[in-house]
């Protein structure tokens, strides 16, 4: 049996204490990455991975909409279409001018020495993250 290549991130940690607020919080990224050092006073060095809470927040504006982010390790080179970043996306039909839609899912984030992540939204909506854990 064959399997995908792992990287190995070692134990998580669940947080005790979490934030009291999204550590992003309703950003944007259309079509490019965006660095974002927010996570590093809630993980200690020696970090491998981000265990996080993600949410997309988008209005509707009658036609098909569709929202979608990606996460990747800040420093990979990876592409958003690359499969070792976490896609985080939903879809909604013709959804009412002025209605918000909200998506939300855990998330696990490969990130760099220093605890940072990459991130980017490709076709809008706000892009809302807060830490739960961390991988070491």
């Amino acid at each position: 049996m064959a399997y995908a290549p792992a990287t190995d991130v070692g134990t998580l940690k669940l947080l005790t204490t979490t934030p009291t607020s999204w550590l992003l919080s309703g950003v944007t990224s259309v079509g490019s990455w965006t660095t974002t050092t927010a996570f590093r006073v809630w993980s200690p060095l020696g970090t491998k991975a981000l265990y996080l809470q993600g949410a997309i927040v988008f209005s509707g504006n009658g036609v098909i909409d569709y929202v979608d982010a990606y996460f990747r390790k800040t420093g990979s080179g990876h592409s958003a279409n690359q499969t070792e970043n976490p896609i985080f996306d939903f879809a909604y039909l013709n959804l009412g001018a002025g209605i918000n839609a909200y998506a939300f899912a855990p998330l696990i984030v490969l990130c760099d020495s220093n605890r940072d992540i990459d991130y980017q939204t490709l076709t809008g909506g706000s892009l809302y993250a807060t830490i739960l854990g961390y991988f070491s």
